[in-house]
C-alpha cells in the first residue's frame, strides 16, 4: 500500500531524525508534550504538523513511529491506541526489547506492532540535535513481538520476515528503515538485548565508571593528562543521565549478565598485572585487539549504505 502519513510521537533526537530524514517523502504529523521539543520540532521542519496533544489526527497516519524513552512507552502506546487507523502500523525505536515488547504488544492492534530499534544515535539529546542522515549505514533491528512466530537473525536486508500474521506491518516498517537510509534486520527480542547488553549499554556503564575514577583526581591538575584515549573512551557519558539510566533499566538483565562477564574479563588483567605476568597479560591484550578487529571488520563488510528512499511507497 502507499503510505499516508506519518506520524511521530516523540520530537527528540531519533524522532526529529526520523521526520527529518522523511521530508519531501511523506506527510510527517508531529506530538510532544514538552512544548520546547514541539517549537523545536516545527523550527527546524522535523515535521509538518506539531499537535499539542494526541487525538483524531493520528487517524490520518499509516506508519506510526513511538520516539518516547523506554518508561513512558506503554502510557503512551495506551493513549495512542484509540486514535489509531485500521490499517496503522505502529513501531518504536526503543534500546531494549523484550521488556519494551511484552508491555506493549497487548496494548496496540494484534499484527500491526514491530518493535524496532535503530543503532544510531548521539551523546547530545533533544531535537535540535536532529539529522536527516543520521540512519544512513546503520543498522535498524526489527523483532517479532511477542508470540509472532519466528525469532533468529536472519541476514540481509528486510528479508526472512515472519510468515503470516504481522508480515505485512514487518514489510512496511523495514521499508521505513530503508527510506532512511537504514539496513533493516531481523531478529529475536532477547537476542537483540544480549547484543547491546554488550556493545552499547555497558560500555555506557564502563565510560561513567572511568569518568568517576578520574574525577576522583584534583579537577585542574588531571585536565592537564585528559587526551584523546579519555575522550573516546568517555564520550557517551554526556549523554542525559534520565536517557542513560532508563537505557540500562531497560536491559536491566542482561545488563547485569555483562558487568559479570566483564568482572571476569577485568579480573585476568588485573591479576595478570598485580603478578607481573608480562607475556600473559599481552596474550590478553593481544586477543583484545583480534577480538575488536573482528567485530569492526565485519561491520565494515556489509556496511554499505541502504539506498535512501528505497521500498517506501
Amino acid at each position: 500500500m502507499r503510505e499516508r502519513a506519518a506520524a511521530i510521537l516523540g520530537l527528540g533526537l531519533i524522532g526529529g531524525s526520523v521526520g527529518l530524514g522523511l521530508g519531501g517523502r511523506l506527510r510527517r504529523l508531529g506530538y510532544d508534550p514538552d512544548p520546547e521539543a514541539r517549537r523545536v520540532a516545527a523550527e527546524t521542519g522535523a515535521v509538518d504538523v506539531v499537535h499539542e496533544r494526541l487525538g483524531e489526527w493520528l487517524g490520518e497516519a499509516s506508519l506510526v513511529v513511538l520516539a518516547a524513552p523506554p518508561g513512558a512507552l506503554p502510557e503512551l502506546a495506551a493513549r495512542a491506541a484509540p486514535w489509531l487507523a485500521g490499517d496503522a502500523v505502529v513501531t518504536d525505536v526503543a534500546g531494549a526489547k523484550a521488556r519494551v515488547a511484552e508491555a506493549l504488544s497487548p496494548l496496540l492492534p494484534p499484527g500491526r506492532y514491530v518493535p524496532g530499534h535503530p543503532m544510531a544515535g548521539s551523546e547530545r539529546t533533544g531535537g535540535r540535535w536532529a539529522d536527516p542522515g543520521l540512519f544512513r549505514g546503520a543498522v535498524w533491528f526489527l523483532c517479532p513481538p511477542p508470540g509472532g512466530g519466528g525469532g533468529s537473525a536472519s541476514p540481509g536486508g528486510s528479508g526472512g520476515l515472519p510468515a503470516g500474521e504481522g508480515e505485512e506491518a514487518f514489510a512496511r516498517v523495514a521499508a521505513l528503515a530503508e527510506a532512511l537510509g537504514a539496513r533493516p534486520r531481523r531478529v529475536a527480542a532477547a537476542l537483540h538485548d544480549r547484543w547491546v547488553a554488550r556493545t552499547s549499554h555497558l560500555p555506557y556503564l564502563a565510560a561513567a565508571a572511568l569518568a568517576a575514577v578520574a574525577a576522583e583526581e584534583e579537577p585542574e591538575g588531571i585536565r592537564q593528562a585528559v587526551a584523546g584515549g579519555f575522550r573516546d573512551s568517555t564520550r557517551v557519558v554526556a549523554i542525559s543521565p534520565e536517557v542513560g539510566s532508563g537505557m540500562c533499566l531497560a536491559n536491566r538483565e542482561e545488563l547485569l549478565a555483562a558487568l559479570e562477564r566483564f568482572r571476569l574479563a577485568l579480573g585476568a588483567l588485573e591479576a595478570a598485572l598485580r603478578e607481573g605476568r608480562a607475556s600473559e597479560l599481552a596474550g590478553l591484550l593481544e586477543r583484545a585487539r583480534g577480538a575488536r578487529a573482528a567485530l569492526l571488520q565485519a561491520e565494515r563488510a556489509e556496511g554499505s549504505p541502504a539506498p535512501a528512499g528505497g521500498g517506501l511507497r
